[in-house]
């Protein structure tokens, strides 16, 4: 059972960052796993397990750290329709809005692609891109997870849910 699902498109607009502060918080304490559910809109859905996820889980002042991604231990989520891994390239990277550029980009990630996230160069995954009504004839603006559509693909909904992780027995 997923306990909490992570709602950043307010932290991306530039309003605050105490969804972001919480969810350190949160992880910090113990080990959680990090689950994205993907829509198409065919209504067809795709989901994808992190093992291990964190924010800025070695810092002493995560904002100051820019909330840094950490996942690892991918597991698609259904064989059968597949989304791949998205936020490869993303591990690592600190939170970028339009008005805090933190992506290792000579532009604005953020800016240009129209949300705030985990951007590196920029993205493979958007998910707080701009909301779109499926393929789109603007590169990689919209609610992107590139393995699964493309980048001229924008996705109905998505949701990030985390969960304690289970331990080994």
């Amino acid at each position: 059972m997923y306990l909490l699902t992570i709602i950043i498109r307010v932290i991306a607009c530039g309003f605050s960052t105490s969804g972001l502060q919480n969810t350190y918080l949160l992880t910090l304490k113990r080990s959680y796993r990090l689950r994205i559910d993907l829509k198409d809109w065919d209504n067809v859905t795709r989901h994808v397990t992190y093992e291990n996820f964190s924010l800025s889980r070695l810092a002493i002042n995560p904002e100051e750290d820019g909330y840094k991604l950490h996942i690892e231990g991918f597991t698609e989520g259904d064989p059968t329709k597949p989304a791949g891994n998205s936020m490869g390239g993303h591990v690592g990277m600190n939170f970028s809005t339009y008005d805090n550029d933190r992506d290792i980009h000579t532009i604005n990630c953020a800016q240009r692609y129209h949300g705030g996230f985990w951007y590196s160069k920029c993205h493979g995954a958007n998910l707080n891109g701009k909301y779109q009504n499926g393929t789109t004839e603007e590169y990689a603006t919209g609610v992107v997870w590139n393995t699964a559509k493309g980048y001229h693909y924008s996705f109905k909904e998505t949701m990030m849910k985390i969960a304690p992780s289970v331990p080994e027995a």
